[in-house]
């Protein structure tokens, strides 16, 4: 995973925090976590609905960490670091 270029603490913290909880909850998804069983075996229309719920709740946790690395360039320029390592 690339790590983007963010000055501000605060963002910088929030965009760990974010990025662990994006990958814990897309791990569960593709361990199954969103599979609903019924009397017969997987209910598919709850399982769909779950899976699509879980999915919503990543991609806006994804868009929480765009503004705020948006905000953080804005603020504060956008560095990016080379693959030599200068700015």
């Amino acid at each position: 995973m690339v790590v983007p270029s963010i000055v501000d603490p605060f963002f910088r913290q929030m965009y760990q925090k974010l990025a662990e909880e994006i990958e814990a909850r897309s791990n569960t998804l593709v361990s199954g976590g969103a599979f609903i069983h019924g009397n017969i075996g997987v209910d598919a229309i709850a399982t769909a609905m779950n899976y699509q719920k879980a999915v919503s709740y990543i991609e806006a946790l994804q868009a929480v960490i765009e503004l705020g690395i948006e905000l953080d360039h804005e603020r504060y320029g956008s560095k990016r670091k080379t693959e030599d390592g200068d700015e």
